[in-house]
């Protein structure tokens, strides 16, 4: 029959090749997944990057119509598309709050022997003007 096979010694120099090999391997796969984290990192990163440019450019669009929209001019032609005011005519004037703070008083306060509400506020500088006369004559029936 035949000879049975000789085992070989293991040398020392097997086992450190083989350990060097299975340190190589680990530390490929290392990088490969660090690689990968990376990229999908800086994949995330040029996307939230993209969102925050167009909230930006949003933003600037939103201040911009919010400026827009507090204007008279805008205001007016809003009223004149909605047909609550015919075209040619002024329909809004901007008053700051500031003048006629504090002038409105609680009717409690003033009695119920007073005058009436139209009275009372005629008075007051917040309502000197031709729109306010205006539409206390249609509230009130007055001509």
């Amino acid at each position: 029959m035949s000879e049975p096979r000789s085992i070989r010694p293991v040398t020392v120099s097997q086992v450190v090749g083989v350990l060097a090999l299975a340190i190589i391997v680990f530390f490929i796969v290392a990088f490969a997944g660090k690689a990968i984290r990376t990229y999908r990192l800086r994949a995330w990163r040029d996307d939230l990057l993209s969102e925050i440019a167009s909230m930006e450019q949003e933003r600037q669009d939103l201040v911009l119509e919010i400026g827009r929209r507090e204007s008279a001019a805008w205001i007016d032609e809003a009223l004149k598309e909605t047909g609550r005011v015919p075209p040619g005519v002024l329909s809004v004037r901007l008053v700051s709050p500031e003048r006629g703070e504090g002038v409105v008083r609680n009717a409690s306060q003033e009695g119920s022997s007073g005058p009436d509400l139209a009275e009372r506020v005629q008075g007051l500088s917040f309502f000197e003007n031709d729109n306010w006369r205006a539409w206390v004559q249609l509230l009130t029936k007055r001509d």
